[in-house]
C-alpha cells in the first residue's frame, strides 16, 4: 500500500509513544 512521507513518518512517531503491544496490534 502507498502512504505518503508525512503520514509514515507520524505512524512512526505514534508507535514510538504508544506501547510496543498496541504497537503490534496496529502492524498485525
Amino acid at each position: 500500500m502507498s502512504v505518503n512521507r508525512a503520514q509514515r513518518v507520524d505512524l512512526e512517531v505514534v508507535a514510538d509513544l504508544i506501547p510496543p503491544q498496541s504497537r503490534v496490534l496496529d502492524v498485525g
